[in-house]
């Protein structure tokens, strides 16, 4: 075997390599963008309102549940004070 039929067969074989490469990674961005599309539908549409059942729209209805708690607190805490001063005389 020459140099030169050596540098031929390892020429073809690096191009062999490169087409599998080549091919590996085309498959490999096609399923990895089908699955990165697929998981932004799923996890994007939780960060929309549809009408109560995503979870932006929990996360609405749990601050508004938070904010009449405190209103709450603050009225309830008020009237006590009220009731312990009319009561310490």
């Amino acid at each position: 075997m020459t140099i030169a039929e050596l540098a031929t067969t390892l020429a073809g074989f690096a191009a062999f390599l490169t087409f599998i490469a080549a091919i590996i990674s085309w498959v490999f961005r096609r399923y990895m963008n089908s699955v990165l599309s697929q998981l932004t539908k799923e996890y994007l549409s939780e960060l929309k309102p549809n009408s109560g059942s995503s979870m932006r729209d929990e996360v609405k209805a749990i601050r508004s549940d938070l904010t009449d708690l405190k209103v709450d607190l603050a009225s309830l805490e008020g009237k006590f004070d009220q009731h312990i001063k009319e009561t310490s005389f």
